[in-house]
């Protein structure tokens, strides 16, 4: 993980199952020092992961950056803008910030890579990107900033993902494909070719079956 060391208190803004995973990562690399903050009012309980929950108003009070480094655990919202912001907010306030990496699979800020992810060799994360587990991210790629690599993604060699893109579980993006910026790639979609920015790539959902599983088994034993 990129930052301060393991006695270094850290910051951890977000209070959903995003700021769970994070963490749960950060105490597994030996970070037991943490604060967790949300926005004014958007806190469900008190404690999250044991941890007491203080509101943003309040954070010169609990976690000065003098103090404390910072890691911004939300999700995609607004294609991570959301994310964005909240981190340029923690910036401008003169908190340094932290990656979320095992293995020194990342160094940008704000990054977050799963350990059960895959980066091959050469590749590239952007800052504020986040790679989910079972990803996988070839050789010599590059996913640009404040990106969304859903769980199971892959993105073959020598390929380009623009800023603010998002991956949805299973996508696939083959050998050599740059795709631009604000792209929506939804889950199970597979794309062979370049796509210009903005573009939304989704593949047919599937249907149900008129038969229940009692007799599709009886058809078709499994």
């Amino acid at each position: 993980m990129k930052g301060p060391s393991r006695s270094r208190p850290i910051l951890v803004f977000g209070g959903g199952v995003i700021a769970e995973v994070a963490i749960e990562e950060l105490r597994q690399g030996g970070h037991e020092n943490l604060t967790v903050c949300v926005d004014k009012g958007y806190a469900a309980s008190s404690r999250i992961q044991g941890l007491p929950i203080i509101e943003w108003d309040n954070l010169a009070n609990h976690a000065s950056p003098l103090t404390h480094a910072a890691f911004v655990a939300v999700g995609y919202q607004n294609l991570n803008r959301f994310r964005k912001d909240k981190l340029s907010a923690l910036q401008s306030l003169g908190y340094s910030i932290i990656s979320v990496t095992p293995d020194e699979k990342c160094s940008a800020e704000n990054a977050l890579v799963a350990k059960e992810a895959i980066v091959q060799v050469g590749a590239r994360i952007g800052s504020n990107s986040f790679v989910w587990g079972g990803a996988t991210v070839g050789h010599h790629t590059e996913i640009g900033e404040n990106c969304w690599i859903s769980s199971g993604a892959t993105i073959a060699g020598n390929c380009h993902i623009g800023d603010f893109s998002f991956l949805g579980v299973g996508a696939i993006v083959t050998h050599e494909v740059n795709i631009g910026a604000d792209c929506i790639i939804g889950a199970g979609a597979i794309v062979t070719r370049d796509l210009p920015a903005g573009t939304v790539v989704v593949s047919k959902p599937s249907t149900i079956s008129k038969m229940n599983s009692t007799d599709f088994i009886t058809l078709f034993p499994i």
